[in-house]
């Protein structure tokens, strides 16, 4: 079965279903990162997305992008996580430790 943008939505909807029923899940402090693929960066999957994330999506064509990622990849293996267990935790480390910045709409 192909993906295609109404199949990627209706998997978002399930996924943000799945995600409400969670009692301990904080749906406001909950960010969503995706690749670049077709279905994913269409306008109405973006506009659907920024109405569940505002300001926590991470995606091609949005901000924040994916030096995230690129600077996350660095730092994580380099030193070389051998299980699941320490590739969460060594993630887990690295993104507490990048500093808030505040950013100012208008600006």
């Amino acid at each position: 079965m192909t993906v295609n943008t109404e199949r990627y939505i209706l998997v978002l909807q399930t996924f943000w279903t799945a995600l409400s029923a969670r009692r301990a899940v904080q749906q406001d402090e909950q960010w969503f990162q995706q690749d670049g693929a077709t279905p994913h960066i269409i306008i109405s999957t973006l506009a659907w997305l920024e109405r569940r994330f505002v300001g926590r999506l991470i995606s091609q064509r949005r901000v924040p992008d994916f030096r995230i990622h690129r600077i996350l990849k660095y730092n994580v293996y380099r030193n070389n996580p051998q299980t699941i267990e320490e590739l969460e935790t060594a993630i887990t480390q690295h993104i507490r430790r990048i500093k808030k910045r505040r950013v100012c709409k208008g600006n």
